[in-house]
């Protein structure tokens, strides 16, 4: 890597140039003449609707007419350009694809009268002016149709929210050593191991839930233990990480966690029609099976669950109650193992396995084939 120091002036040609402009260009050219650097003009201009027709000349008259000769730039060329940014976009929208496809950026499809509209609601309300991140939570097939009907976007880039990163900060419990994320570590997902938590007994450890919806189907905790997820946040916050918080941190955390939405099943598959997701043909068939077994009776609703505890045969000796929260199926793919200690690796062994007793749906008359249809449709919530 080559240690020449390399300083630019990078002005938007909006206008003419003004004196600080000029200064700090020229402060920019001494240190690059003092330190055997070079002096790069580089024109930052982006933003077409505020461009002066002629400000770039302008611009490289006015610093040749002083004696800031650049190295690097418009007119004078150089190994790193172009040096106009806009032609350079091509460049730029391989990385916006990038952070695109990992999620690090959305697309914003508000006007400037939505923001307009946002800003005189804040300042009404005694709050600081920014966005409000609408856009940021649109789902996948929102966000198609918008750009299929041509609606204007820009890129904005996924800064955490405050409750996200409270969420990940270790920092807040009391040993500093864990977070809600330590056990929920991938945007309030679950991962694969029990915990042994105080709040239902000793000797009884659970299978850690997935966080997404939880504002929306009480109670909450396997063994709804909590009655909300409001509740839930608190006493995690007081009892797992043994802190003492502003109820202003609960609050931003609940916020994030309300922003949670859940993704589209990878069982699920493309129409060769329309192009639209949907269900497999042997989810279709899954879906009677559902009604057969008398599934929906308990996961009901738009949910997948009637928000009520049942005993379907899994508690171990030492429960307190053998009665468990039934949980949404929404996203259940990618929420294994199951049951309330993760006994069930899989969905077949939720429907065969551990449902001897035919607590858990009524599934020992169902022949292999649909035991598999059903599992195939439950995984494509």
């Amino acid at each position: 890597m080559s240690n020449e120091i390399r300083v630019r002036f990078a002005p938007s040609p909006t206008g003419y140039l003004h004196v600080g402009g000029l200064r700090t260009a020229l402060y920019n050219y001494l240190y690059a003449k003092k330190v055997g650097g070079k002096f790069i003009l580089r024109i930052e201009d982006t933003d077409r609707t505020r461009y002066v027709e002629g400000a770039v000349e302008n611009l490289i008259r006015s610093l040749k007419l002083v004696g800031l000769d650049f190295d690097e730039g418009p007119d004078v060329g150089g190994e790193f350009g172009p040096y106009f940014q806009s032609q350079r976009n091509d460049l730029y929208n391989l990385h916006i694809e990038e952070l695109l496809e990992k999620d690090k950026a959305y697309r914003c499809f508000c006007s400037s009268e939505d923001l307009q509209k946002m800003r005189e609601e804040s300042l009404a309300k005694g709050l600081d002016t920014r966005y409000d991140g609408r856009c940021r939570h649109l789902a996948p097939e929102q966000v198609e149709a918008k750009i299929a009907a041509g609606e204007p976007y820009v890129i904005r880039e996924k800064i955490p929210t405050e409750g996200e990163m409270f969420f990940h900060d270790a920092t807040l419990c009391f040993q500093m050593w864990q977070s809600c994320a330590s056990c929920h570590p991938i945007d309030g997902r679950p991962h694969p191991l029990n915990w042994d938590l105080l709040n239902d007994g000793i000797g009884n450890p659970k299978n850690t839930r997935s966080l997404l919806l939880s504002h929306e189907t009480p109670p909450v905790m396997i063994t709804g233990v909590r009655d909300k997820a409001e509740t839930a946040v608190r006493a995690g916050i007081r009892y797992i990480q043994f802190a003492v918080r502003p109820e202003e941190d609960a609050r931003v955390i609940d916020e994030y966690l309300r922003s949670l939405t859940p993704l589209p099943s990878p069982h699920m598959v493309k129409s060769r029609w329309t192009g639209k997701i949907k269900l497999s043909k042997d989810a279709r068939k899954g879906k009677k099976t559902f009604k057969k077994a008398k599934c929906f009776q308990c996961h009901a609703g738009p949910y997948y669950t009637d928000k009520r505890k049942y005993d379907v045969g899994t508690a171990n000796a030492n429960e307190e109650s053998k009665a468990f929260d039934t949980p949404s199926l929404i996203e259940v793919w990618r929420t294994a193992p199951y049951l309330n200690d993760g006994r069930a690796a899989t969905m077949k062994d939720v429907l065969t396995t551990f449902n001897e007793n035919g607590k858990h749906g009524k599934t020992s008359g169902l022949s292999e084939e649909e035991i598999q249809q059903l599992a195939e449709y439950v995984l494509s919530l």
